[in-house]
C-alpha cells in the first residue's frame, strides 16, 4: 500500500462515531476483492460509505473499478473530490438516503456493486437494513462492533430478527476480528469484519422485505417467549400456524431463538396464508 493512504490527516469526530483504521493488515483485508482478481470484471462499481480521510478509499481506487463514496463529514469534501472527482463524491447522511434512487441517478441501477464500509457503531444496523433493499449490492465487506456483527454469523447459535433478515438475502462469512489498537482513536470494544454475498434466489423475495421484517420483529420480540403465544395474534386463523408447526416438528413451547432459517421462512409462508 502506498503512503498516500495516510496523506489526509484529521481528528476523529466523536459525535459521528469516527474511529479511523491505521493498521495496514486490517485495511488490506477489507480492501481485498470479494470475488478474486480473476472475476474482477463482474464488479461494475464500488461504493464506500463513510470514507472519512480515505484510509480505505485509496487502496479501493487501486482496483481500477469505478469508485463512489458517501460521506457526512464536510471536512473531507475537497480531498475526496480531488482524489475521485466531483461526480464520484456525495456529501450527505447515508442514513437518510434512498439508495435505490441514488444509484438510479448515477445510472448504477441494475449493475453489480461491491459495498464497503467501516460502519459507525451507532448507526451500523440502520445502514445495514438500508443496504439490504438494494439488489445492486451483490457483495459487501463491512466492519461492525464485534458484539453486533457476531450475531449475524452462521456460527452464532441463537437466531435473531436481523440475522434472519440478512441471511435470507446474503451468505455471511467472517473475515477477521479487529482489536481496538487497529484504530485511532481506539474504540472500547473489539470490531469484526464480515463479508456478505447476495443469494441469487432468496427464499423470500426483495419485494417482500418489509413484510418479512415485520414478521421477524414480532417473532423475535422477547426471544425466549414461546413461539405459539407470540404468533397466534398475527394469524386470523390458527390452522395454518398449527399445520406449519406440526410439519416443522415444532412444539408450541419452542422459542424463536432456537429456530433455523428454513423454519423461520416456513412460518412466514404460513403467516401469509393465515393473516
Amino acid at each position: 500500500m502506498k503512503n498516500e493512504t495516510f496523506k489526509f490527516k484529521m481528528e476523529a469526530n466523536k459525535s459521528l462515531g469516527q474511529h479511523f483504521l491505521k493498521t495496514k493488515s486490517v485495511i488490506d483485508k477489507i480492501c481485498t476483492l470479494p470475488i478474486g482478481d480473476a472475476d474482477k470484471e463482474k464488479i461494475d462499481f464500488i461504493l464506500e460509505v463513510g470514507p472519512g480521510p480515505g484510509v480505505l478509499t485509496v487502496p479501493l481506487k487501486e482496483h481500477g473499478i469505478p469508485l463512489y463514496v458517501i460521506e457526512k463529514d464536510s471536512r473531507t469534501k475537497e480531498y475526496l473530490e480531488e482524489l475521485l472527482g466531483v461526480d464520484h463524491v456525495y456529501m450527505g447522511d447515508a442514513t437518510k438516503l434512498n439508495f435505490h434512487d441514488w444509484l438510479q441517478e448515477r445510472k448504477l441501477n441494475s449493475k453489480a456493486g461491491w459495498l464497503v464500509s467501516n460502519l459507525p457503531y451507532n448507526v451500523s444496523t440502520v445502514l445495514l437494513r438500508l443496504f439490504l433493499e438494494c439488489k445492486e449490492f451483490q457483495n459487501m465487506t463491512l466492519m461492525f462492533q464485534r458484539e453486533v456483527g457476531e450475531k449475524l454469523l452462521p456460527s452464532y447459535v441463537k437466531n435473531n430478527s436481523l440475522k434472519a433478515l440478512v441471511t435470507n438475502f446474503y451468505e455471511i462469512s467472517l473475515v477477521d476480528i479487529v482489536k481496538p489498537g487497529a484504530f485511532h482513536p481506539p474504540p472500547k470494544v473489539d470490531s469484526i469484519i464480515i463479508k456478505l454475498k447476495r443469494r441469487p434466489h432468496p427464499k423470500v423475495g426483495i419485494d417482500e422485505i418489509l413484510e418479512f421484517e415485520k414478521f421477524n420483529r414480532e417473532l423475535f420480540q422477547n426471544p425466549r417467549k414461546q413461539i405459539f403465544s407470540k404468533l397466534k395474534n398475527l394469524f386470523k386463523e390458527s390452522n395454518p400456524l398449527m399445520t406449519a408447526m406440526s410439519e416443522l416438528q415444532l412444539s408450541p413451547q419452542d422459542r424463536a431463538e432456537t429456530l433455523k432459517m428454513d423454519q423461520i421462512v416456513e412460518l412466514y409462508q404460513a403467516y401469509k396464508i393465515g393473516r
